[in-house]
């Protein structure tokens, strides 16, 4: 597991992120550039709507399945059992999120700490919900690197990046806090999924079939 101090966490975390990461060989690096960032953008689109039915409460027969055997997993004296395997879910998906985020941080050579260790942040965001702060940063980033710079040849600029990228953390920070949780033991989680989904690296049989009762073991039950 990553150091759990966030300065020394988040470069640990990007390097095994990146261990996970699909690509394909043969392609020449302009192509690889664009596939690397539609492919962190498609994912954080997905998972921003993921992230957003677990918190709204519009579950699926299946979703409410999955809520309920992870509830069962939980001491039984627990208080609010079913809030804290919904809350377990939410820092699933931010965690997802945040591989994406570190994805676009390696395609685009970005300093990692200035990232996800953001300042402070401006106050209209401190003033705004938390998920609507999600879904604006989610989608300023889609629209200008996953459409303006891949699709109309914009040239972006470095420190409005770092810009996005840390507004997009700050957003996943506050909604990781209505989960009970934060940023870091978020990217922990995630570290400990796809270390049991990928054991060595990644491969497509393991991405389509994954096991979710083996997942779940590495997390425990914290």
């Amino acid at each position: 597991m990553p150091d759990p101090t966030a300065p020394n966490f988040w470069p640990r975390y990007v390097a095994g992120a990146l261990r996970t990461e699909s690509l394909q060989a043969g392609l020449p690096a302009s192509a690889l550039h664009d596939r690397r960032i539609l492919h962190a953008c498609v994912g954080l689109a997905t998972e921003l709507i993921e992230l957003e039915a677990w918190l709204d409460g519009g579950w699926t027969n299946t979703d409410h399945a999955e809520i309920s055997k992870l509830s069962s997993q939980l001491d039984p004296a627990t208080p609010d059992r079913l809030m804290k395997a919904r809350n377990r879910l939410v820092v699933e998906e931010i965690g997802d999120m945040i591989w994406y985020m570190a994805l676009l941080v390696d395609a685009l050579d970005l300093p990692i700490k200035e990232v996800f260790l953001p300042a402070n942040p401006a106050s209209l965001l401190l003033a705004m919900d938390p998920v609507r702060n999600l879904k604006m940063a989610v989608g300023q980033v889609i629209d200008d690197i996953g459409k303006r710079h891949v699709f109309y040849g914009k040239v972006l600029d470095r420190q409005i990046l770092i810009q996005q990228l840390s507004s997009l953390a700050y957003g996943l920070t506050r909604v990781a806090r209505l989960a009970d949780s934060t940023l870091v033991r978020a990217g922990q989680r995630n570290h400990a999924k796809l270390e049991a989904r990928y054991p060595e690296r990644f491969t497509s049989q393991a991405a389509l079939s994954r096991d979710r009762e083996a997942e779940h073991a590495a997390l425990g039950s914290s």
